[in-house]
């Protein structure tokens, strides 16, 4: 799926942008509405994603599991989304996603990072 990302027109000529251009409105709210298209059939189902943060979640055995998240990363792959191996983890039993802790075994709870921010 190719999409435009605000073509310019020069002298008679269509330019189109690879990526999204600094000083674009809205280009964050269009990037997420962009990432919901491309994971609908698993949003809130085995994933969640705000803009470029993607968590997979499931109840699975870990080969289903490891089946499910080769079916995201390769629906971001078509895309033409990638990812920054240095940035991910897997099978974690602990994540920090948007100001929260999620662990196995003990829910959400709120980041203490960010709570301590919160009380300087």
């Amino acid at each position: 799926m190719n999409q435009s990302k605000g073509g310019r027109r020069i002298q008679d000529r269509l330019y189109d942008s690879l990526v999204t251009p600094f000083g674009l409105t809205g280009a964050p709210a269009t990037f997420q509405r962009y990432i919901n298209a491309v994971l609908r059939d698993h949003l809130d189902e085995d994933c969640s994603a705000y803009l470029d943060d993607v968590v997979i979640f499931s109840n699975r055995s870990r080969v289903e599991h490891r089946n499910l998240v080769k079916k995201i990363v390769w629906r971001l792959g078509e895309a033409e989304l990638q990812l920054d191996l240095k940035k991910s983890e897997f099978e974690a039993e602990s994540v920090r996603y948007l100001g929260f802790i999620v662990d196995v075994g003990r829910g959400i709870r709120m980041d203490p990072k960010k709570v301590k921010a919160l009380r300087v």
